[in-house]
């Protein structure tokens, strides 16, 4: 790409901006002035080849912060206030935003890499609630009103299952952190019998739960599991409808 009449290989201009020379040593670098600089990053980000993260860490806020400013206000404003312990109600309040685009301020937060989903996962009801509703409409959950325990079969710990759909399960009372993948055995009630399943799971968020007596739950979603496991997870919701429902009295 050409820069002020400078000839730019994007791919090494992309690893110099992520690396650890300052913006001036850049500048100096590729001999381009600060407007030159400003129309390389903005190249760059376009070409995605940078992220919003690598404009943020350099200073730059022509592209991300427009991206990401409902009423004027900056992404890092809201990410301190989610670091600093404040509720989700709290910081709605205090920029007078709208839940719909303070959602929106979470999405861009995590796409610009600034948080992790797991841990806004953890801390934001409005992003859980959000993300829930549309592994929800993908993957319809069953909530648990029964105890079902599932062992971790690494620790021989046992933990209670919250929901259980096609693409994973939420587990309370296992310690986890995300990206951890671990084994596990559930066993079914399918009525006339009960099997065991297994499978493997990496956890994509966690958070703690309880008032007084703290306990975590996680979410994991299956990374291993077999077309027979599947198909008896899919007749144990159906069970579990259908015993909610009350229609489970026909068939019992």
């Amino acid at each position: 790409m050409e820069i002020e009449g400078i000839n730019i290989s994007k791919t090494e201009a992309s690893e110099t901006v992520r690396g650890p020379m300052t913006n001036a040593e850049i500048m100096e670098k590729y001999g381009i002035s600060p407007n030159g600089y400003a129309a390389l990053l903005g190249k760059l980000f376009q070409a995605r080849l940078i992220t919003e993260g690598d404009l943020i860490r350099r200073g730059i806020s022509f592209k991300i912060y427009k991206k990401l400013r409902p009423h004027g206000i900056k992404a890092k404003e809201v990410l301190d206030d989610i670091e600093a312990g404040m509720t989700d109600p709290e910081i709605i309040e205090k920029y007078h935003l709208s839940p719909r685009a303070y959602r929106m301020i979470l999405k861009k937060l995590v796409e610009a890499e600034l948080i992790s989903h797991g841990v806004l996962y953890g801390k934001s009801p409005q992003y859980r609630s959000m993300i829930d509703q549309g592994d929800a409409r993908q993957h319809p959950r069953t909530e648990l009103n029964i105890p079902v325990r599932v062992l971790e079969k690494e620790t021989a710990q046992e933990g209670l299952v919250r929901d259980i759909s096609a693409a994973g399960v939420r587990i309370a009372g296992l310690p986890a952190a995300v990206g951890d993948v671990k084994a596990f055995e559930l066993e079914v009630d399918l009525l006339t019998e009960v099997r065991t399943v297994e499978f493997d799971a990496q956890c994509k968020w966690t958070a703690m739960r309880g008032r007084k007596n703290k306990y975590p739950v996680a979410g994991f979603e299956f990374t291993r599991i077999s077309g027979d496991a599947r198909g008896e997870i899919k007749r144990f919701m159906e069970k579990l409808v259908l015993s909610q429902s009350g229609e489970w009295t026909r068939y019992a």
